[in-house]
Order: C-alpha cells, then structure tokens, then sequence
C-alpha cells in the first residue's frame, strides 16, 4: 500500500507538473498568438505605409515631369526675353545715338543764337549810343541773318541726313528679313559649298569699306596738308604711318575681292575657307571703328594691330593673287595711292625734324655756340626744299590716282608693262619714307644725348648723323647734307613723272569688260 501510495504521489507529482507545464505553454501561445496578432497589424501598417509611398512616388515623378516641362517652357520664354532685350538695347543705341546728334545740333543751334543775342544786344546799346554806326549795324546783322539761315539750313540737312540714315536702316533690316524667309528654301548643297564662299566676298568688302571710312574720317580730324603749314605735332607722324598701313590694308583687301568676282567656280568655293580666318580680322577692325565713334583713337596704339591685318591678307594675297591678272588695276591704284601717302609722310617727318631742331637751337638747356645763319644754309634750308618737294610728289601722285580713277569710269585699264615701273616707284618712295623716318629717330636722340650731358650740339653731329643712315639705308656716300635725300626724291618725281605720261599715252591704255560674279 505504500509503495502504490509512493507511485500515486509521485503520478499526482508528475500530473503537477505536467499540469504546470501545460499552462505554462497556453501562457506562450497567447503571448505568441498576441505577438503574432501584432506583428499582423504592424505589417498592415506597412502595407498602408508603402502603399501611400507608392502613391508619393508616383505624384513626385508627375511633379518632376510637369517641373522639367515648366522648365522648358520657362528657358524658352528666357530666351525669347533674351532677344527682345537685344532688340530693344540695339534700339536704345540707335536712339541715344539719335540723340546725340540731335542734342550737338541743339547745342550749336542754342550757341549760335546766343552769340547773335549777345551781338544784337551790343549793336542795340551802339545804335542808340552812336546813331552814325547803323550801316554798319545793318551789315553785321544781315551777316547775322545769314548765318542763322546757313544753320537753319544745318538743321534741314541734318535732318534729311537722318531721314536718308533711317530709310536706310529700314532697307537693312528688310533686306535681313528678306535673307531669313529666304534661306530656308535653299538646299543644303548651297550652305555646304557657296555660303562661306559669299560670306568671305562680303566680309572682304566689309573691310574695304570700313578701313576707308576710318581714313576718312582720320584726313578730317588732322587735316595734314594745313598743319604742315602750321606747327606739325609728333602724333601726326604715327597718324600717318597708321593711315598708310591702312590703305595698303584696304587695297590688298580691294584686289581679293576682285579676284573673288572673277576667279574660276572651284576656286571660289574654296575661299569659303579664308572667311572663318578673316573674322578676327574684322573684329579688330570694329574696334578701331568703336574708338573712332567715341573719339578715343590713339593711331599710335593701332599701329601693330594693323600690321597683324596686312601680315595675314598678303599671305592670302600670296596664295591667291600670285599667278593671277585679275588684280592688276587694284594694284596701279594700291601702288599710287602708296606715293601719296608716303609723301604725307616724309614731308610730316621732315618737318617735325625741322622744328625739332629750331626748337633745340632756342633750349636754354641745350649749348649751341654755332651761327645760326650757318644752321639755315646747310641745315634748315635744304629741309625746306625737301619739304616742298615731297609736297609737289604728292600732286603727282593725286594725278596718278585722278587718271586711275577716270581710266575706271570709262572701263578702261593699263598694259601690264607698266606694273613693274608702279611697283619700282613704289618701293623707292617707301625706302626714302623709311630712311626719313630713320633719320628723324637719330636726330632726336642726338639732340637728347646734348641736352642730358650738356654738351655743345653741333652742326657736323647731324650731318654725321644723317649720313650714317644715308650711307646704310639708301647707299649713298653724300658730300653736302641731305644730297642723298634731294637726289632720292628727285628720282622718285621724276618716275612719277613718266608713269602720269605713260597712263595718259593712248598706246597704253586697254579696254575690255570687267569681269563679276553673278
């Protein structure tokens, strides 16, 4: 009995802890059953989560898309913005140049009646103080009355001339329109071969018309021929070596475009080549252009710029030009033009060297013990007579370029013979301008080397001065001063001289059609 109430304690003992066990487990699979209840509603939360994401997503990529649209939309309203501004400052330009004009032509207008209001108001006080001075009265104020109707007659002209300027921009613009409705009907063949080819033909008439109109207005604002009468200043010599440069930068471009006209198809699609070289080029030259409109030109400073331009159009010129005769008559002109020039410059040259040395002569600073009447036989005397003489060039020369000019008109040219008389001429005239040039530079850097050591300026320093560049640069062992100069340019007159014969010889004048590119 004990022992089976052993086993049944210890069966209950067991069946206890079973028990126990038992609900321990149902403890678990509720703590399991709640977790895993959780852990439902947690991923249902994520589902949600994602989906709303999801949807997030999606309006963000249609945000994108709109915010990328909008975007475009917005660039090419910036860039339409862009053109309208560009328009409208081209526009403030032409008006404030427009303005410009018209407030200089008001200034003056406000002068003029000022100074006849200030000199009405004077012969009033003298017609009442002195009634015998009314004739005279009378003229001043019928001059007065004339000039106020020459400048009201300004005023007209003036605005015809802007009148002509504005119709003529109204041409320029239609003529752009008309180029932009029309390109886009051209073939493809026309821009892949002859489009560069006539952008080139333009661009080098562009640059003939610029570089004479910067001439121009150069001549007007010096005004070399009245100041060589005058005091000659040391710019005007840069001034004329700039302008010089400037000619012959022209007419070279002058004889490429003549060639463009005339030359072979094959070689005209290839200049199409030389235009995208010649921009820089002409940027160059609307820069002078822009410092000539705000009056800042220092020709000095522009001087190198214009080599650079020559440098690159002869090396064209010697690609296209150097087996051709299409260029001939440009290059009668170039020549002739090149000894009038050329004669503006040895006269300014010489006559600062004159006054260079008359100055030197009065310098406190600057000893010189020698008579000044041996200063004017040997010296000043002789400059004078080179002077004149490189003036009476240039009248040959204006001739020369009058004849060219005419011979033009009537269709009518020269036997090639001739050119290589121009060019000897030519090349003669710039040898004797450089020579000049030369001696002008030892010449003052002998009178500076006086006036610092103080020591005697004498009359045998400029002769030796003059000829070591006589005997360097023109070959000539001179006896007297200037004797090598004086028979330079008498041999230059001389040669243009039989050149204006030779043109104006009927046996050597020719007649043919001028050849164009249609």
């Amino acid at each position: 009995m004990k022992n089976q109430l052993k086993l049944s304690e210890s069966a209950i003992e067991d069946l206890k802890n079973r028990l126990d066990d038992a609900m321990n487990a149902e403890d678990m699979l509720e703590q399991l059953t709640e977790k895993n209840l959780a852990q439902g509603e947690r991923l249902e939360e994520m589902r949600i989560a994602i989906e709303d994401l999801e949807a997030l997503k999606e309006l963000n990529d249609e945000l994108e898309e709109n915010h990328i649209e909008n975007e475009k939309q917005l660039q090419a309203e910036i860039d339409h913005k862009d053109i309208l501004i560009r328009e409208y400052l081209k526009r403030l330009e032409m008006s404030d140049e427009t303005n410009a004009d018209y407030e200089n032509t008001i200034h003056q207008f406000r002068e003029l009646v000022a100074n006849l209001q200030s000199d009405l108001e004077q012969f009033r006080q003298k017609e009442e103080s002195q009634y015998s001075e009314s004739k005279n009265l009378s003229s001043q104020s019928q001059s007065m009355l004339d000039l106020n109707i020459k400048l009201q007659s300004r005023v007209l002209k003036a605005q015809a001339k802007q009148i002509d300027l504005e119709l003529r921009k109204l041409d320029a613009t239609q003529a752009s329109e008309n180029l932009a409705f029309v390109q886009p009907y051209l073939p493809d063949s026309y821009f892949r071969s002859e489009h560069d080819s006539i952008r080139c033909l333009l661009l080098l008439k562009r640059l003939v018309f610029k570089s004479e109109l910067i001439i121009k207005q150069v001549d007007q604002i010096h005004n070399i021929p009245e100041k060589l009468n005058t005091t000659v200043p040391e710019e005007l010599i840069a001034v004329c070596e700039f302008r010089q440069k400037l000619a012959w930068f022209s007419d070279i471009a002058k004889r490429l475009v003549s060639f463009v006209n005339a030359c072979p198809v094959d070689t005209f699609l290839k200049m199409g080549q030389v235009y995208h070289d010649l921009v820089g080029t002409e940027r160059r030259l609307n820069g002078i252009v822009d410092l000539l409109r705000k009056e800042d030109l220092k020709e000095a400073d522009c001087i190198e710029d214009i080599q650079r331009s020559i440098a690159q159009l002869e090396h064209l010129a010697e690609i296209y030009l150097s087996n051709t005769k299409i260029d001939e008559a440009d290059k009668l002109y170039a020549y002739s033009r090149g000894l009038d020039l050329n004669a503006d410059t040895i006269a300014v040259s010489l006559g600062h060297l004159k006054q260079a040395v008359a100055l030197a002569c009065k310098d406190e600073e600057i000893n010189v013990t020698e008579e000044i009447d041996k200063f004017n036989s040997d010296f000043f005397l002789p400059l004078q007579s080179l002077v004149s003489q490189s003036r009476s060039s240039k009248v040959m020369a204006r001739k020369l370029i009058r004849r060219l000019d005419d011979m033009a008109d009537q269709n009518a040219g020269l036997k090639s013979d001739l050119l290589t008389q121009f060019k000897i001429c030519f090349t003669l005239s710039t040898k004797l301008t450089t020579f000049c040039q030369e001696v002008r530079k030892g010449i003052f850097a002998y009178i500076n080397e006086k006036k610092d050591t103080k020591e005697e300026l004498l009359l045998s320093g400029l002769q030796k001065t003059i000829h070591q560049v006589t005997e360097n640069m023109l070959g000539t062992n001179e006896l007297n001063m200037w004797d090598g100069c004086t028979k330079s340019l008498l041999s230059i007159c001389q040669e243009i001289s039989n050149l204006n014969n030779a043109i104006n010889d009927p046996e050597n004048t020719t007649y043919g059609s001028t050849l164009a590119r249609s």
